[in-house]
C-alpha cells in the first residue's frame, strides 16, 4: 500500500497508541516463529469480544472512559461541541461499555415508528427500485481488478505514515467488528444515493453505526448486523427489512473483494465526513487510523470475516420491536392475508380498476361532447340525454369500485408522505 511504502523504516512512536505485534529488537529466530504464529491464528469471531471489568469503588478513573479506534483515545477536549448533533451519547467522557449500550438501545426503542415501517413495507415500489439497482463492485471479477481512481491515491498518499498493527485477541476482534459496521452503514448510504452522494450521507453512514453515534463497538459479528438492520428500520427515511438484509450481502461481496475495494469504501467514508460540517471529528476518532491499520491486515483474515459474515441470520424477532405482531396487525387492518401472492394479487385488481376508471372516464367525455354536437332536434337531444345519463352511471359505479379498492393504498401513501416530509423537515433543521 501506497501508505506503508512511504512509511519511515526508522520511525518509532513516543506513545503507541496500541500494542505492536513484534519488536525490531527482536532477534531473527524470534521474529520467524511470531510470523510464523500471526499467519496461522486468525480472529475469532465467534467469542465476544468484550469483556466487562470491575473497579474497587475507591479507585478514581483519571484518564476517562476510553472510545475511537481500538478503544485508544480518552479525554478529548470538547468532544460534545465538535460533534454537535453527531454524537448521541450525553456524556462521552465517562459513560462506561455498559451505559452506553443501554441508553442507545433505550434510544432506539424510543425513536421506532410503527406506522413509517408499516408505510415501507406494504408501499414497497420504492424499495424495490433501490433493490434493482446495481453497485459497481458487482462488476468486478476479481480481486486484481480493483484499481484506486486518481483522488483515491492523493488521499492515500495524504494519510498519517505510522504503522498500526492491533493487539491480537479482543482488540483485534473489536476492530474487526467495527469494520463491519462501517461497511454495513457504508453499503446502505451507496444503494439510498445509487451511488451519488448527497448532503444525507454522512448522516445515513452515522446513524446506522452504532459505534460513530454511540461509541458503542458492536460485540460481533452477530451483533454487528443485528443493530445494523435493527437501526436501519428506525432512522433512516427508508426503513425495510429486506432491504437492509440485502446491504449486508453487498458487504460479503465487498470483503470477499480483498483490502482494496474495503479501503475504497472507507477512503469514500472520510471523505464524506471531511466535506460535512461537524462530522470531520470521527475521522481523527476512527476513519482514519481505519485508513492505515487495514492496510497491514491480511486477506486471510479479511476472508475469515466474510465466512462469519455469510453465516449470520437475523430474523425480525431479534430486532426486539415486535415486527412480526405489527405486521399480523397491518395485514389485518389492510384486508390482506399473509400470503404475499394474495397481496400482490390484490395490488393488480386496484390498479386494473384505477385504469378502468379513467377509461369510463374519457369514453364518458367523449360521448358527451359528440350527442352534444349531434342535437339538433328534440330525438338528438332525447337520444344525448339517454347517453349522457348511462354513461354517468357507469362512470359513477367504476370510480366508486376504484375509490374503495384504493382508499386504503391511499391512506398509507399519505402516511408514508407525512413521515418523509417530517424526517426531511427535522434533518434540515440541523443541517441547514
Amino acid at each position: 500500500m501506497l501508505t506503508s511504502l512511504l512509511t519511515p523504516k526508522t520511525a518509532v512512536n513516543n506513545k503507541p497508541v496500541i500494542e505492536l505485534l513484534s519488536s525490531s529488537t527482536a532477534s531473527s529466530e524470534g521474529q520467524a516463529t511470531e510470523k510464523e504464529e500471526e499467519s496461522e491464528e486468525l480472529v475469532n469471531f465467534d467469542e465476544d469480544w468484550y469483556e466487562p471489568q470491575e473497579l474497587p469503588s475507591s479507585f478514581v478513573l483519571t484518564d476517562g472512559q476510553k472510545y475511537g479506534f481500538a478503544d485508544a483515545h480518552s479525554n478529548v477536549p470538547a468532544l460534545n461541541e465538535r460533534l454537535y448533533d453527531v454524537l448521541q451519547l450525553p456524556d462521552p467522557q465517562h459513560s462506561s461499555p455498559e451505559e452506553r449500550r443501554r441508553l442507545r438501545h433505550m434510544d432506539e426503542s424510543t425513536r421506532f415508528t410503527s406506522e413509517h415501517y408499516l408505510a415501507d413495507l406494504f408501499e414497497d415500489y420504492v424499495s424495490q427500485s433501490y433493490l434493482q439497482f446495481q453497485p459497481y463492485f458487482y462488476s468486478t471479477k476479481s480481486k486484481d481488478k480493483v484499481k484506486y481512481d486518481k483522488q483515491e491515491k492523493v488521499a492515500l498518499l495524504q494519510l498519517p505514515r505510522k504503522e498500526l498493527l492491533v493487539d491480537a485477541g479482543r482488540t483485534e476482534a473489536q476492530v474487526f467488528v467495527g469494520l463491519l459496521s462501517l461497511l454495513l452503514s457504508w453499503c446502505y448510504n451507496h444503494r439510498i444515493t445509487e451511488g451519488e452522494e448527497n448532503i444525507a450521507s454522512a448522516w445515513n453512514i452515522v446513524q446506522l453505526a452504532p459505534m460513530l453515534s454511540w461509541f458503542d463497538t458492536p460485540r460481533s459479528v452477530a451483533d454487528s448486523v443485528r443493530v445494523f438492520v435493527r437501526r436501519s428500520v428506525v432512522f433512516p427515511l427508508l426503513r425495510h427489512f429486506g432491504f437492509a438484509q440485502q446491504c449486508r450481502t453487498d458487504v460479503h461481496t465487498i470483503i470477499n473483494l480483498g483490502k482494496k475495494q474495503v479501503l475504497k469504501c472507507l477512503l469514500e467514508i472520510r471523505r464524506v465526513f471531511s466535506t460535512t460540517e461537524n462530522f470531520y471529528m470521527l475521522n481523527d476518532l476512527y476513519i482514519t487510523e481505519y485508513c492505515i491499520w487495514l492496510q497491514s491486515v491480511s486477506d486471510d483474515k479479511l476472508q475469515a470475516l466474510a465466512d462469519k459474515l455469510k453465516q449470520v441470520e437475523v430474523r425480525k424477532e431479534d430486532l426486539e420491536l415486535h415486527l412480526d405482531e405489527l405486521e399480523c396487525v397491518g395485514r389485518q387492518a389492510m384486508g390482506e392475508d399473509d400470503s404475499e401472492g394474495e397481496s400482490s394479487e390484490e395490488d393488480s385488481s386496484t390498479d386494473k380498476l384505477t385504469t378502468a376508471a379513467v377509461a369510463v372516464a374519457t369514453n364518458t367525455a367523449a360521448a358527451i361532447t359528440t350527442a352534444a354536437a349531434a342535437a339538433t332536434s328534440t330525438a338528438a337531444v332525447t337520444i344525448t340525454t339517454t347517453i349522457a345519463t348511462t354513461t354517468a352511471t357507469v362512470a359513477t359505479t367504476a370510480i366508486a369500485a376504484n375509490v374503495a379498492a384504493g382508499v386504503i393504498s391511499a391512506t398509507v401513501s399519505l402516511q408514508k408522505m407525512q413521515l418523509q416530509q417530517t424526517d426531511l423537515d427535522e434533518y434540515c433543521k440541523h443541517h441547514p
